[in-house]
């Protein structure tokens, strides 16, 4: 199971991935038609594309994407899109404990989001230090997947202003590891919100579709 933003997005991350596997398995420079290409800087610039507009669709002023490192226990912020006047986190987001955002990880890796609303009424300990600083007011992060693995998360914080994500702007993308049971409640969960709240499941795994 693999929890993101709602089905439009769904297109966007598929693509953000597809295009971040071309782009690094690309050398590093190349000439066309006498160009010289550097794909590193087009894939930064593909990635931040894909995040504002990401970000823009639920008024984030901020979206981000962090790789984990299993081995060294470490998280890095590897892009990020930023709204006008708010500050960059980034070069201060590299190589982070993972025990500042403990239990992210195992959250993540059951394809669970993690939505904080208010960032100032969390307990004071290592998850807060590294929130408030940032200015950060409510927060909402997806995990990512490879090869059925979870690699990272993609996030999305309100700075400016107190944003709650609400279960209505939450939608399903799930592949053939999912249980159908536990999709169900959750669309169901979705749809209890309010009158004009949806449920939606997006899989290219029709065996699950049929359950």
């Amino acid at each position: 199971l693999k929890t993101t933003l709602r089905a439009r997005f769904v297109e966007v991350i598929n693509e953000l991935k597809d295009r971040r596997e071309k782009y690094t398995n690309q050398t590093s420079f190349e000439i066309k038609e006498g160009a010289l290409i550097d794909f590193k800087a087009s894939l930064l610039t593909v990635m931040q594309q894909a995040l504002e507009k990401m970000a823009k669709s639920v008024n984030a002023d901020r979206a981000y994407i962090f790789e984990y490192d299993y081995e060294l226990q470490t998280t890095t912020n590897t892009y990020e899109w930023c709204a006008t006047e708010i500050i960059p986190q980034i070069n201060e987001l590299q190589n982070i404990s993972i025990n500042s955002i403990f239990g992210w990880p195992e959250i993540h890796a059951r394809g669970e989001y993690i939505l904080i609303q208010d960032v100032s009424a969390l307990e004071e300990g290592p998850l807060r230090d590294l929130l408030f600083p940032q200015q950060i007011i409510s927060l909402v992060t997806f995990p990512l997947f490879e090869n059925s693995k979870c690699s990272g998360f993609v996030g999305f914080d309100a700075v400016k202003a107190k944003h709650v994500f609400s279960t209505s702007e939450i939608g399903i993308l799930a592949d053939e590891t999912a249980k159908p049971h536990y999709l169900a409640i959750d669309l169901l969960s979705q749809a209890e919100h309010d009158e004009m709240a949806s449920s939606i499941m997006i899989t290219t795994c029709e065996e699950v579709a049929l359950k």
